[in-house]
């Protein structure tokens, strides 16, 4: 039996392949009910055509361990997290692969109240996960569908409501990504009153051209209808990506800036993929930074009462809302740009970032990097070069066959030679 790791944000892979099967989904339900010691075991998925039969398996592998499962149906991982905060008895399972193509799958666990689970925790699921396999066994009642992610629209009518009809005679433009929130377009409409001009509802594929990864539709959207600002979220839902209203796509740290601003936030927590640049422009305020991935930033939230958490790639999340919410993020950045004298672009252009460079190299195997023969010496090099502030960042993806690389610092022509030199270093040693 092949074992299984979860990765950044659980499990991922291809569908139908190793390790996203049925005999895997089933294996996971089991291990979430036996390790976290629940009755209950919600299950959602998002809108690929493979995400079904991955749900139902799951459910029949916490039915095999005792517990009660109830398949929700298409939810995004938000409703999901929602509803577990709303009964902290039960324990959740979303069948997704986020911002990944259709042809991806994959499994987010989220524990009581509708956390990212611990890294004890997940030790001790990926334990039971590969100790036994679990005979399917036919389950009555969790075949259901239809459900509606009641708690989930009720916090973002409440978010809605408090924007009252400040945004009546302007637009914005919103991409659902073809995804989880797409069957629940409607209800998220009516909850702010303004000129929508909705993309990635078409009911084509769930991340096909549009989403959170594929802004050009978005920014072309909100140039040619004249909107105020465009949002996308991802396939699942939990991410959010910002367009002003020139279609010029907003670094998501600049977003986190505004934001802890109109919240008059005194600490935040980023990862450390965030911009150096955040430190020196929220004068007076905390900093607090984290491994990537946001169960990290939640860890950090919690521990540490912080009102705000943020990726640059865009989860986004609230202590006061259970996860992170591409939707429930974009009602805010509303609020904040309604309480701004300037349009989109003014209240964002405060943030100036540092100059950066980003690439992925593809890895057939993860060599750990203490073993890279030079890097010590070539990583002294390299910050040399870019001077004071500056930094190269290197981690194998959780997600993807990629180790990912950050080049920053304050100077961008050396920030371009540093990061040529980064990539014939790593060509070298990896093949």
């Amino acid at each position: 039996m092949t074992s299984v790791r979860f990765g950044t944000d659980g499990i991922r892979g291809v569908a139908g392949e190793h390790p996203i099967t049925p005999d895997v989904a089933r294996r996971l339900g089991f291990a979430v009910v036996q390790e976290l010691g629940v009755r209950e075991l919600y299950v959602a998925r998002d809108t690929r055509a493979h995400g079904e039969d991955l749900a139902l398996a799951v459910c029949e592998g916490a039915a095999a361990a005792g517990a009660t499962p109830s398949f929700k149906g298409v939810w995004p991982t938000p409703a999901l997290a929602c509803e577990l905060a709303a009964h902290p008895e039960a324990a959740g399972v979303m069948v997704t692969a986020s911002h990944n193509a259709h042809p991806d799958n994959g499994f987010k666990v989220l524990v009581r109240s509708g956390q990212k689970p611990r890294a004890a925790q997940i030790e001790h699921i990926e334990q039971a996960l590969n100790r036994r396999a679990i005979g399917s066994e036919p389950i009555e009642g969790a075949a259901r569908t239809g459900s509606v992610p009641k708690a989930w629209l009720d916090a973002l009518h409440r978010e809605g409501a408090a924007l009252g009809m400040s945004w009546a005679h302007k637009r914005i433009a919103f991409d659902f990504a073809n995804g989880a929130a797409r069957p629940w377009r409607s209800q998220v409409m009516k909850m702010v009153e303004t000129g929508w001009e909705v993309l990635g509802a078409d009911g084509g594929q769930i991340n096909q051209g549009t989403g959170s990864e594929a802004l050009n539709g978005l920014c072309r959207a909100v140039v040619e209808k004249g909107c105020a600002i465009g949002f996308a979220i991802d396939g699942d839902g939990d991410r959010l990506r910002v367009v002003d209203e020139r279609g010029v796509v907003v670094a998501g740290d600049a977003v986190t800036w505004a934001l802890a601003r109109a919240a008059r936030a005194g600490s935040v927590a980023v990862t450390v993929m965030s911009n150096g640049a955040l430190e020196g422009h929220l004068p007076g305020v905390t900093v607090h930074r984290t491994p990537v991935g946001d169960q990290h930033l939640q860890e950090a939230m919690r521990t540490q009462e912080l009102p705000l958490g943020a990726e640059e790639s865009g989860h986004i999340l609230f202590a006061e809302h259970a996860g992170g919410d591409g939707v429930f993020a974009a009602f805010r950045v509303l609020a904040a740009l309604t309480t701004h004298a300037g349009g989109a672009s003014d209240l964002f252009g405060g943030f100036t970032p540092m100059p950066r460079q980003q690439f992925k190299m593809p890895v057939t195997a993860r060599v750990p990097l203490d073993n890279l023969d030079g890097l010590d010496t070539e990583r002294t090099r390299w910050l040399a070069a870019l001077g004071e502030g500056g930094r190269v960042f290197l981690r194998y993806s959780g997600t993807e066959p990629v180790l990912r690389v950050l080049v920053e610092g304050p100077d961008g022509p050396s920030v371009a030679a540093t990061s040529g030199r980064v990539r014939g270093y790593l060509q070298s040693v990896l093949g």
